[in-house]
């Protein structure tokens, strides 16, 4: 996560000022790219189990995923309880047998390496966990600020693939 820019400020408020994990989670996967756009999370989650699923982009290193999955725990740890664990992480990439347990040491869970998805399992009851630092009105405001920043970014992606298009169409000729 950048935080060079505002936008990094803002999503850090925008979590933080969400009214419980399932919201903070909502806002995780609407407007991650205004921090950084290396990967794609999806939320599911059935009676029993939650689960984010998080695919990076082909350049991200296993510390990028790595920095990914501890920093989804931290902020949670952080938020709601230091004592809080996900119920298993599975990564994508391979590691040793001490790595797995240190990490599984640090994540409190069961850690596997090598599968085909990076994805923190954790119980259901945890979306309903209300955040101390719950603020409505701020939170209101800061959805409506990174609406409009992701549409800005948007409207420059759809710019630039637009000059794209045409350099791309002259160089056939």
């Amino acid at each position: 996560m950048s935080l060079g820019d505002t936008h990094g400020y803002n999503f850090s408020y925008l979590i933080k000022s969400s009214r419980d994990l399932a919201a903070a989670i909502d806002s995780l996967l609407h407007y991650d790219t205004l921090v950084a756009d290396i990967g794609t999370a999806k939320f599911s989650h059935n009676t029993e189990v939650a689960t984010i699923c998080w695919t990076p982009n082909q350049q991200c290193s296993e510390q990028v995923v790595l920095r990914n999955m501890t920093a989804w725990v931290a902020v949670v740890r952080h938020l709601l309880d230091p004592h809080l664990a996900p119920s298993c992480l599975h990564l994508e990439h391979s590691f040793t047998q001490q790595q797995l347990q240190q990490l599984s040491d640090w994540f409190g869970c069961d850690v596997k390496g090598g599968m085909t998805v990076n994805k923190i399992d954790f119980p259901h009851d945890y979306l309903q966990f209300k955040f101390s630092s719950d603020n409505p009105l701020m939170h209101h405001a800061l959805v409506q600020l990174s609406q409009e920043q992701l549409a800005d970014i948007q409207a420059v992606q759809l710019v630039s693939q637009r000059v794209l298009n045409i350099l791309m169409s002259k160089q056939d000729l």
